[in-house]
């Protein structure tokens, strides 16, 4: 239907001849016109050209000149009026946004509106407006805007075209993946930055299809190889009937990636721990109970392997930050119960790092072995001696490994051969010596016994080191002290 020449519209051919208006619709290149009343909401009037550009042959009849308001894709919609309201309380504010129309096709129209109010003793009374159809030719224009936003950005901002690539780079965008905006200018970003989804580039596009924004983390390579993840949002807005801007802001996470798959390691190898305290504790009281009537007797020994293998934990849990933990910090905590032999004894060797595979097995290996000094070795007698070095390294093998000897030194010799069977302490040492892959030997002499243990310091092993367990074997003991381990 026809417009009627309203007050509105003569009001505005009357406008035509004020100084600035000209101008301003000149600058506008305008695609619909449209001047409303402040002091009368809803009176408002709306150039034919509006409606062409929507796709309207012409002004539909059941259309008003303010049912423009109901085209606004309701995403839009109250952003557009907040922006009329403060650019009417603060000329200063202006009135220059993009606004996404439903057209009549049922498709997605996207209009550059731009409007001043008009005042009259600095009250604004009346608004005039022009609409601007963002076409692919002028693309560049929302560019512009973006551009001048997204620089002032730390994050990594960018602008790109499905169609034309990458339109802005910001210098944060610059900075995080090492690329200059002259050799990002026209690249497909994802290939730019070997980008690699969740699920893939398909869903994303799906969702910036359907007009959706999609957020997430993103694994992507800097110009100098390094992997990082960003938390990426990509916004897409409609700038052709067939060609989408994407607006993509990325900020680095890579920090916090690194963090969160540190505690999964960590959670990995808590669990593997407590399978394996749980499954150490179930063979110590399964052993310790054996050849035992006296309870007693059997709740010390749990209770003195329990200690020692509590003692070996600590130690791994508070140098938890690092990967190897100090020999001699875990023979020390080891040894600490006979703090009063510690006249008897000799520590010696540099500085061996254990991996934290080998804490637990370690200390329990050590822990039986001073039982029995105490019971049958050199501690056993005043004058007896007790001595542990070591030696890590390469030690002729080519691989990197640690040899720990612990020599007993009695001052009391014998020539009787042991009578008792193998010690109820020996399963845990020989357990303990699988659990490390390694290699353990025990021998006598008259003036005492040496326990020598060699397995690898790598974090990994490959289980193809020849182990023996020859333990109780070697030269008779000194003595009537018996063979066993208790």
């Amino acid at each position: 239907m026809a417009l009627s020449q309203d007050y509105l519209e003569e009001e505005f051919a009357k406008l035509l001849s004020q100084p600035g208006a000209l101008p301003f619709l000149d600058k506008a290149a305008f695609d619909g016109l449209w001047f409303m009343d402040l002091e009368k909401p809803g009176r408002e009037w709306v150039s034919p050209g509006f409606w062409r550009a929507l796709g309207y042959a012409q002004v539909p009849a059941d259309q008003r000149p303010q049912d423009w308001r109901s085209l606004i894709l309701e995403a839009d919609r109250e952003m557009v009026f907040e922006n009329m309201r403060r650019h009417c309380e603060n000329a200063g504010h202006a009135f220059d946004q993009i606004i996404r129309f439903k057209g009549a096709q049922n498709n997605t129209v996207t209009v550059r509106a731009r409007g001043m109010a008009i005042r009259e003793g600095g009250k604004p009374v009346r608004m005039l407006g022009a609409h601007t159809i963002v076409h692919d030719t002028r693309a560049h224009e929302l560019d512009r805007q973006l551009s001048e936003l997204i620089e002032l950005s730390g994050d990594a901002v960018f602008a790109w075209s499905l169609k034309r690539g990458i339109r802005r780079w910001n210098r944060g965008a610059v900075s995080l993946f090492g690329v200059s905006s002259q050799t990002a200018a026209g690249a497909d970003p994802n290939k730019l930055t070997s980008a690699r989804y969740p699920n893939g580039w398909d869903e994303v596009a799906e969702a910036l299809d359907a007009g959706e924004q999609w957020s997430g983390e993103v694994e992507r390579r800097r110009a100098d190889g390094s992997t990082i993840h960003t938390s990426a949002r990509l916004s897409p807005i409609q700038i052709s009937s067939d060609d989408v801007l994407i607006l993509e802001i990325n900020r680095d996470i890579t920090a916090e990636h690194k963090a969160n798959e540190r505690l999964r390691l960590l959670n990995r190898e808590l669990n593997h721990r407590v399978k394996n305290l749980f499954a150490i504790v179930q063979g110590l009281v399964s052993v310790s109970g054996r050849g035992e009537s006296d309870p007693a007797v059997v709740t010390d020994k749990i209770q003195a392997r329990i200690a020692a293998l509590a003692a070996a934990h600590m130690i791994s849990i508070e140098e938890e930050d690092i990967r190897a933990v100090s020999f001699r910090q875990v023979m020390e905590a080891v040894l600490a119960p006979y703090e009063q032999r510690k006249d008897q004894l000799t520590l010696r060797g540099l500085e061996a790092k254990l991996p934290r595979r080998a804490v637990t097995p370690v200390g329990m290996i050590f822990h039986e072995l001073a039982t029995n000094a105490v019971k049958y070795g050199a501690w056993s007698e005043p004058d007896g001696h007790l001595s542990v070095s070591w030696m890590a390294g390469d030690l002729g093998q080519g691989t990197n490994d640690i040899n720990i000897v612990w020599t007993e030194r009695f001052t009391r010799s014998g020539d009787a051969a042991p009578s008792a069977p193998p010690g109820l302490g020996l399963p845990l040492i020989q357990q303990s010596a699988r659990q490390l892959d390694g290699e353990l030997t025990r021998t006598w002499s008259a003036q005492g016994m040496e326990t020598v243990l060699t397995f690898s310091l790598d974090e990994k092993v490959g289980g193809t080191r020849t182990r023996s367990a020859s333990l109780g074997k070697g030269l008779k003991p000194a003595g009537n002290r018996p063979s066993d381990l208790n």
